[in-house]
């Protein structure tokens, strides 16, 4: 009997031990998982008509995923183009005419010198002398009046391949490129529907790695700083809990009330401070899914 007494208590002792050292540590803070997406919208208007990608699709920067329709762009520029022939052709006519005019003042400055000479001598009058000095100043009025012709000419050919430069602008814009290596998230648009300009079209995502936005407790805030590794918990198969690395990468300066969405096991009504942490992932982690911050030390 009395053995029977000593091994219930050592039963009791041990069983005791164990389930003080399997009670579950508080964790840091709560929280869901987001990504850093980038919402892409539509710079010119137009029917797409090309959309060479779905939801879940893997792009690269720069790769291109849809085109919208360019027709009008395109006779836009030939316009412009025409018209730029039209100013090079104004701008060929009147260097035509001054180095007409040119040769002009040259011949009419000969018989100039020949007529002060004449004059010199008294064989021209002052009315003769008067009219060819008359005939010169009138020459190189034309001169520079056409100088200021062709300044004006070449302004018009300035401001026309600025808009020729402009419609190629927009004709590269309607090449819907993917402005980083990602994953798209969600479409907006289908093929065949026109797109506004500022009319959302994709939203993509580097899923490489992905964030943890928790939220903590003002007397919690000496605890924590950016750049600080911590170690963050999710839920695995089987009711397991996983674990990754990750970094802090942002703390609010401001506090805010915290979200119905986060249980945690303070009041609702408290306020508290929200930190991204940057988690590696391999496809485990998935957006919206719950986490937690369980140490602010990396684990060994």
């Amino acid at each position: 009997m009395k053995y029977t007494y000593v091994t219930s208590a050592l039963f009791l002792f041990v069983l005791a031990l164990v389930s003080c050292n399997n009670q579950e540590k508080e964790p840091f803070a709560y929280g869901n998982f987001e990504s850093e997406d980038v919402l892409v919208s539509a710079e010119v208007t137009g029917t797409v008509e090309r959309l060479m990608i779905d939801e879940g699709d893997m792009v690269k920067s720069g790769q291109l995923i849809g085109i919208i329709d360019t027709s009008q762009l395109h006779l836009k520029k030939e316009q412009v183009r025409a018209s730029g022939e039209a100013i090079r052709s104004k701008l060929s006519q009147i260097d035509k005419q001054i180095n007409v005019n040119n040769v002009n003042i040259k011949n009419v400055k000969r018989d100039l010198d020949r007529i002060r000479a004449m004059h010199k001598d008294g064989a021209a009058t002052d009315k003769q002398l008067d009219d060819m000095e008359g005939k010169v100043d009138l020459l190189e009025a034309r001169d520079a009046s056409m100088q200021s012709q062709k300044t004006s000419v070449y302004a018009e050919l300035s401001a026309n391949r600025a808009q020729l430069d402009q419609v190629q602008d927009q004709l590269d814009k309607c090449l819907l490129r993917a402005p980083m290596d990602g994953t798209i998230l969600e479409t907006y648009v289908r093929q065949g529907e026109l797109a506004a300009a500022g009319r959302a079209l994709y939203k993509v995502a580097d899923m490489s790695t992905i964030i943890l936005r928790a939220f903590i407790d003002g007397d919690q805030l000496s605890s924590i700083k950016t750049g600080d590794n911590v170690t963050v918990n999710f839920d695995g198969p089987d009711g397991t809990l996983l674990s990754k690395q990750g970094t802090v990468t942002w703390i609010a300066s401001e506090a805010e009330f915290t979200p119905k969405i986060i249980q945690t096991r303070k009041e609702r009504v408290n306020l508290v401070y929200a930190v991204k942490v940057k988690v590696p992932d391999d496809g485990s982690l998935k957006i919206g899914m719950p986490g937690e911050i369980a140490s602010l030390n990396t684990a060994e």
